[in-house]
């Protein structure tokens, strides 16, 4: 199973008018966009996860608790712990921080799943998020164009957002090939708690590869590779450079 995740630009809620002059910001929206890719029958198809809270609240970097929560609500409910054996997360390198570590080899005891966590330079990463928060946003801007009016907005709430994903996203058209096949959203309310002073170990920030045993134990190396070995952690990699490094994760 392959999941990649980012944070996706704020959506600024806006009234708007026949003067462009007049249209002004109320307020926005932090969207953290988490896809799963899986295999059905041969084909590849994807699932996608938005996940939309106020910034104000949880201030998107500054709180590696709202990336956990989220990524807990998806592995519940793509069944994470009940027969998947290996998930391979994919992000950008602003992600790659204390806290993930040692989340990381927590959650892969807690549901006995083999995790790797691959990183790519940071601002760097592009995939399926980026396509699809900016799906949410076009079309949520597009809705307020054609329905809104100076005095009323379709769309100026968090809960507003959320429910126009949900009536008007949630299926998206048949494909072929490779697709999105649902779209899921998510109002985060809460605030969540920032995770407690995380253990950092040397060398850190030059590793773009981090994987935790069924037994949270948390190993980093210096490239991602994606061979049959590393995949199915079967058999020795065949990379240069392909050791594994010990990640002394843990909170102080």
């Amino acid at each position: 199973m392959v999941v990649g995740l980012d944070f996706s630009r704020h959506y600024e809620f806006f009234y708007s008018n026949v003067i462009p002059q007049q249209s002004y910001s109320t307020s926005k929206a932090s969207i953290l966009v988490v896809y799963v890719g899986r295999r059905d029958a041969g084909e590849v198809y994807y699932e996608t996860f938005f996940f939309i809270t106020d910034p104000a609240v949880n201030r998107q970097q500054k709180n590696p608790g709202l990336v956990h929560h989220c990524l807990e609500i998806v592995f519940d409910r793509v069944g994470v712990g009940h027969g998947v054996q290996y998930v391979h997360l994919f992000s950008d390198g602003e992600f790659k921080t204390k806290p993930h570590f040692t989340w990381l080899g927590q959650t892969a005891k807690k549901r006995k799943t083999g995790l790797t966590w691959n990183y790519y330079a940071p601002n760097h990463g592009k995939g399926l998020y980026d396509g699809e928060g900016g799906v949410l946003k076009n079309c949520a801007r597009q809705y307020v164009l054609n329905k809104g009016t100076k005095d009323e907005q379709p769309i100026s709430t968090l809960e507003e957002l959320v429910a126009f994903g949900q009536e008007h996203l949630a299926k998206p058209p048949a494909k072929s090939g490779p697709c999105v096949r649902q779209r899921y959203f998510f109002h985060v309310k809460e605030k969540l708690k920032v995770p407690k002073e995380a253990r950092q170990f040397t060398g850190s920030k030059s590793f773009f590869a981090y994987r935790a045993d069924k037994k949270g134990k948390v190993h980093a190396r210096l490239f991602s590779c994606y061979c049959d070995a590393c995949v199915t952690r079967e058999g020795d990699c065949p990379r240069p450079s392909s050791e594994w490094t010990d990640a002394k994760t843990g909170y102080l």
